[in-house]
Formats: structure tokens, sequence, C-alpha cells
């Protein structure tokens, strides 16, 4: 009988040194087992899959954290440091796939070996390329950190020169009649003598409630009261260059008060065309009458401008020694107007948040790239032959109309609807205040954290130069995981009106009892945020 032949045993998979190089590009270890070494594929996975697994963790019981943690700069630290590990263990174990699956075999010849190499080479320059730049993104957003919660204002502000002082505003005001906003600049830049006697009449304001924890502990009290400033830094009035003093007019003032134990919030709309707000304590000797007054003692009310609530601001960079405040001007003039606001309202303002005109618009069209939606509640319809200043200080813009319903805007367009004063029908601040809160509310309802991900170094750019805040930056976490589970039903927009109180003149304890009460009892009827303590239970805001 014939006799079979033996059959041959089965030829080993040989994996071309690119692919297995390719595999572990993909997911570390995997080029290691195609090479035939599964045990050493096994352990060169072991971090990836680490990785992987906290990942998934994370999304599954802790996703909502994520935003907070994003604004620790500790955290961010620490992403930076795994991320240039994780790339030098990623490069690694590209190479070592690649040696294991050539190891014993003979460089290609010819156009191979260029093709092998330059697979191997663009493998690396591929992976330098995603660790590079997530660490990019990480040192911007730590910069960006920096300098939205620089104590002394935003990145690039300088103190100003011993003795110099602001310029008037010489830039029309936007309303058309509305006076300058700062004192005579022939005065001495040290401030006139308290000894010369008020020009308002003395009124004996109630005073703050007194805060029970450390100034810079705005959990203290179980409350968040935040100053949202929007400030006027337009042209004609400085800060036009990196270095330059900013004459900066608090053109939106919003006093934001939320229940930490609760989360309801309420914003109030503050006129910012007030005559005589009392002054905070730390400068409530500025002035005779204890608050920033009408008229200054130098000046003759017949002929003079009456000072507005928005010049408070210009007033305390000039004059340090009446508005004793820490850190620079810019710190100093914020901090003024915090102490005006919280002893006008009877609380403890903890910080505030200050948005530049212009950068509102630039961040606004990040948040919502496909437009803010915003339900106007009436028509808005610019008043004829008035023009609108754009931002930029370019011109004016005729005939803008708004119609009610539910409308998509640009960021522009979302400032124009929140700025504009002269509107047929409702020409006052009072509404004005109102369409302010509104737009805040719509930024509110519509922002989702994790729809920005694609958007994270175009978003940093435009919030750099847009905000600035004198909160400590280590309560960005916390103040960023409270704002994620207040939801829009949870707030409440009140608008300083004639029946809450409002009056153009501040000179009467019963108007500034009215405040108070305002004040006191804003937070009464609106739906809780979320039930438990600070951290609360409950869904978030945010849902991914």
């Amino acid at each position: 009988m014939p006799v079979r032949p033996r059959s041959k045993p089965p030829t080993a998979v040989s994996t071309p040194p690119p692919v297995a190089a390719a595999l572990s590009f993909l997911f570390p270890g995997l080029g290691q087992v195609a090479a035939g070494r599964t045990r050493r594929g096994a352990i060169v996975a072991i971090p990836a899959l680490a990785v992987v697994a906290s990942f998934v963790l994370v999304l599954l019981f802790a996703r909502h954290q994520l935003f907070g943690e994003a604004l620790n700069t500790q955290w961010l630290m620490s992403l930076l440091i795994v991320d240039l590990l994780a790339m030098a263990y990623h490069l690694w174990a590209i190479v070592d796939a690649y040696l294991l699956a050539r190891k014993g075999k003979p460089l290609p010849i010819g156009k191979a070996r260029y093709l092998s190499i330059g697979a191997v080479v663009v493998l690396v320059v591929g992976t330098l390329g995603i660790h590079l730049g997530i660490a990019s993104v990480d040192v911007q957003a730590q910069q960006t950190l920096n300098c939205v919660f620089n104590p002394n204002g935003p990145c690039g502000i300088v103190d100003l020169p011993s003795g110099v002082t602001l310029a008037p505003d010489t830039a029309p005001p936007d309303d058309g009649d509305l006076a300058t906003d700062t004192p005579n600049p022939s005065a001495s830049a040290q401030g006139p003598s308290v000894s010369t006697g008020p020009t308002a009449t003395p009124v004996p304001y109630p005073t703050v409630p007194p805060y029970t924890g450390d100034p810079t502990d705005w959990q203290a009290d179980g409350y968040l009261n935040l100053l949202l400033l929007g400030g006027d830094a337009g042209i004609g009035r400085g800060g036009n260059g990196a270095g330059k003093p900013i004459n900066l007019r608090t053109d939106s003032i919003i006093l934001l008060q939320v229940n930490l134990s609760t989360g309801q919030s309420a914003m109030y709309g503050i006129p910012r065309n007030l005559f005589n707000v009392p002054l905070g304590a730390e400068a409530a000797n500025a002035y005779a009458c204890h608050c920033f007054p009408k008229y200054f003692p130098w000046q003759n009310p017949k002929t003079a401008s009456p000072n507005y609530l928005f010049g408070l601001w210009v007033d305390a960079v000039n004059y340090p020694n009446l508005y004793p405040y820490p850190g620079i001007y810019f710190a100093r003039g914020t901090k003024a107007v915090e102490g005006a606001v919280g002893a006008l309202m009877g609380v403890h303002v903890d910080g505030a948040v200050v948005v530049d005109l212009m950068g509102f618009v630039n961040l606004v069209d990040q948040l919502a790239p496909n437009g803010l939606s915003v339900d106007v509640p009436y028509k808005v319809k610019q008043s004829p032959g008035v023009g609108y200043p754009k931002p930029d200080g370019s011109g004016d813009i005729y005939n803008i109309v708004f119609n009610p319903g539910l409308q998509t805007m640009n960021g522009l367009q979302a400032l124009e609807f929140a700025r504009m004063r002269h509107v047929v029908g409702y020409d006052s601040d009072i509404y004005r205040m109102a369409r302010q809160q509104l737009v805040l509310k719509a930024v509110r309802d519509q922002l989702n954290p994790c729809d920005l991900a694609t958007r994270v170094p175009s978003l940093l750019s435009a919030i750099q130069g847009t905000i600035w805040t004198d909160m400590p930056v280590d309560d960005a976490p916390a103040l960023a995981a409270l704002a994620s589970k207040i939801t829009t039903s949870s707030v409440k927009g009140y608008g300083l009106t004639p029946s809450a109180g409002y009056a153009e003149d501040v000179s009467g304890a019963g108007v500034l009892q009215r405040f108070h009460n305002v004040a006191a009892h804003g937070l009464d009827g609106v739906p809780s945020a979320f039930s438990g303590g600070s951290g609360g239970g409950g869904s978030s805001g945010f849902h991914c």
C-alpha cells in the first residue's frame, strides 16, 4: 500500500512589523500579541486597560463631576503629568511591537525598507501629536483659569503709576442721556477732603448683616451672593492695548443669590442710574453721606453732571485712600462696587464676575454655535433714528427689531437684545434689566459642557479675554458643581422697579428698606433645584 506523506506542521503567521506597530498605536499591547508575545502583550496592555476602565466608570457614575474637575488646577496639573507619562508609554509600546515583529528578520530592501520605516515614523509622529495636543489644551486651560481667577484683574492688567488717575469718560454714553461718569480730572489724585461736607443728605443706612466666616469662605453663611457686571470698556475708554489701564463703566449690574442647600436662586437687576448709593463698610467714610454722592463736594450741582452708580468703579480707582480695598486698581474698583451693592441690598457680596461686552459676543457664539434660543416676550424695536453703538466702537447699528416668540440669536444679536435701551414702548432700564436676565437664563438653559468638548480650545480662547472674577481659584470646582445643579426653573428674576422700591435717588431709609425686603424674600416661592445639603442630591442641570 502506498504510504501517505506526513503533513507539514502549520506555518506560524508572520505579522509585518509596521502592522504590529500600528496595532499597538491603536491600543498598547495588541502589536505584541500579534508578534506572538501574548504574555508580554497582556502586561503591556494593563496600564491602557486601567485608563479605559477608569474612564468608563467616570462616565457611568461621575460624569457630571468632570465639569468641576476641569476647573481644578491641581487636577489639570495631574492630568498633564499623566498625559506626558502616557505619551512615553505609548511610544515605547509602538516601537517595542515593531522590534518584536522584526526580530530575527532582515530589513526589507529597496522601497519596502523605506515604507516600513516611514510607517513607524508616521505612527510615532501621530502619537506625539495626540498627546502633545492634549497637553496643549491642558496648559491652555490652566492659563485660562489663572487669567479668569487672577486676584488683581484680567491678564495683562498692571497697576496705575503713582499719582496717575483715569481720564474722564469721553466716549458718548450709549443711552444718549447719561452724563460722564468720572470726577473732575483736575481734582487731586489723593481724593477730596471729607471735611468739606456732603452734597447729599446723610441717611442712617442699615448696616450689612455681619459675615460669620472667613471673607474668602463664601459657603459659610449658606448663600452665594455673586455680582455680575457687564463691563463697557469700549473705544475711547482705555484698555485698547496690553498693559494699558481700562476705564470701565459697569454697564450691567445683576446680583445673583443662591441658596446652597436648596439651589433656589434669584437675579436682581440693579439700576445703574442710581444716585447716593451707600458705600461698603471699608469705604463708608469716603464721603460724609457714607454714600457715592450725586455731586462731589467740589462740584456745583447747578452746572455739574450728576454721578451715577456706574461711575463708582472709576472713583474707587482714582482715590485709593478713600477706597482701601486690596489689590491693584482693577480689583479695587470692582470691590468698591461689590461693597456698595451689598450695602444697598443688605447682603454680603462674596465676589464679582466681570464680562467684557465684545467678549460676550464671542463667548455666546462659542457656547451656542447654532444660535441662542431666547423667548422674546414682546416686540423689541429700536426707536427710529437712534443708533445702537457696536461693541467694538466701529459705528452704530440702526433699525434693530426682535419679534415676540422664540428667536435664535447670534452673539451680537444677543448683546443687542440685552443691552438696547431705546425701545419703542419699553424705553427704560427696567425693561433692559429684564431682557438681560432672559439672555443669561437662555445661556444657562442651553449650556451643556458635554457638547463643548469638541470646541474646548476655541472656547478657552474666548473665555480668557472675556471673563474675570475675584473669587478664589481653589473654589472654581465647587462653583462649577453648584452651577451644574441649578436649572432655569429654579431661578427667579427681579428688576428693581418702582413697585419694588426703585428710585433714582437713594436718599431715604424707607426706599432702602424696600430694597432689603426684596433681597430677604426674593427666594420665596422659587422651586428647589435639588434637595439635601450643599452637595445636593437630585438631578443635575447638565446632562450628557
